[in-house]
């Protein structure tokens, strides 16, 4: 649950609901089919050594992926609304 409170920093309101309905949904997603994955590489015969190591490169593309993309959109996100001027 602590990923629903740190979306609300990542999305602007107006897809907030969306946008953490999504994430959460991809989350449990990961959560059902991974240990069935593991099994099957298991299985396959697969060394447990390999998946780890996989699963290190895995995370680290998704890093690098993500890092680039960050990159190339560095335009703020648009309020939408009245703009606040931080004045009661």
């Amino acid at each position: 649950m602590c990923l629903a409170a740190m979306l609300v920093l990542l999305y602007p309101s107006a897809l907030r609901t969306t946008g953490t309905g999504w994430a959460l949904a991809i989350g449990k997603l990961g959560a059902a089919l991974g240990p069935i994955a593991i099994t099957f590489a298991l299985r396959a015969g697969l060394a447990k050594e390999q998946l780890f190591y996989r699963g290190g490169a895995a995370g680290l593309w998704r890093r690098c992926v993500s890092s680039l993309s960050r990159k190339r959109s560095r335009q703020p996100h648009r309020r939408l609304g009245r703009a606040s001027t931080g004045r009661p």
